[in-house]
């Protein structure tokens, strides 16, 4: 077990749970701007491609998934460092956050509470980018890496505070089964269970994301002391919860979707 592929893992459910949230995005924003009825009559608007088109994702996911980007190509390359990886090693990787950087610009505006929290750190692509591509040295860069360390949790930590408006999102349209249940005088038990098991989902991934923190700072702490061993290959306790954690909100999501 190591770092990366435990990362790799976490993000993965991640962007599981972040495809649910914008296909229930699309859906809350399609009705929204349709006022629940069909399209016929309604004039069309270019801003709001995005909840109509299954080609982008709607502003809240779409900065969900730019933020996990951003987390991890920044992973990948303290990971490089923390195992003796080269400069040239990881040139490649700098260029893909250089690639990446470029996409930063595209992202739309947030319309939702959360998404204009995310503002602060749409820019730090491109400026760790820039320090990459002008430090061809790995000690610099290394250094210079470090100091972007308490920005990336930041962004983690912005991600999980956004977990209310993430369960109301993808909690929406069970509840709107339940409605239509209740009217219809039919059983609301399993869809009452499902909406548990949501709620359930989402805490996981709270305490998903503070074990990404934490095993971040181990990898940032192992930089920072070479001394101490520089190969984050093993069982350590930070990297060991955060593949339980994983494979909880794995088994959560299996549950819900019926996997």
């Amino acid at each position: 077990m190591t770092y990366k592929s435990v990362f790799d893992d976490s993000a993965a459910v991640s962007t599981s749970i972040i495809d649910q949230l914008a296909a229930s995005e699309r859906v809350i924003g399609r009705y929204a701007r349709l006022q629940g009825n069909t399209s016929a009559g309604k004039r069309f608007v270019v801003a709001d491609a995005a909840y109509f088109s299954e080609q982008a994702d709607p502003p809240l996911a779409a900065h969900y998934r730019k933020a996990l980007d951003v987390i991890g190509r920044y992973n990948t390359i303290m990971l490089g460092y923390a195992t003796g990886q080269g400069f040239d090693q990881l040139d490649a990787e700098i260029q893909a956050l250089a690639t990446e950087s470029a996409k930063t610009a595209d992202l739309i505006a947030g319309t939702t509470k959360i998404a204009g929290r995310f503002t602060p750190y749409l820019g730090l692509l491109q400026e760790f980018a820039r320090l990459g591509l002008s430090a061809r040295s790995r000690e610099v860069f290394r250094d210079k890496a470090l100091q972007y360390h308490d920005d990336i949790v930041s962004l983690i930590e912005t991600m999980r505070d956004g977990a209310p408006e993430v369960f109301d999102i993808l909690a929406d349209p069970i509840e709107r089964d339940i409605l239509n249940a209740t009217i219809s005088n039919a059983s609301t038990r399993e869809l009452q269970a499902k909406h548990y098991k949501m709620r359930i989902l989402v805490s996981d991934w709270v305490v998903l994301m503070n074990r990404n923190i934490e095993a971040l700072n181990a990898v940032t702490f192992a930089i920072e002391n070479p001394s101490l061993g520089a190969n984050l290959s093993g069982t350590t306790a930070s990297l060991m919860e955060l593949q339980t954690t994983v494979s909880a909100v794995r088994r959560r999501l299996a549950d819900i979707n019926g996997g």
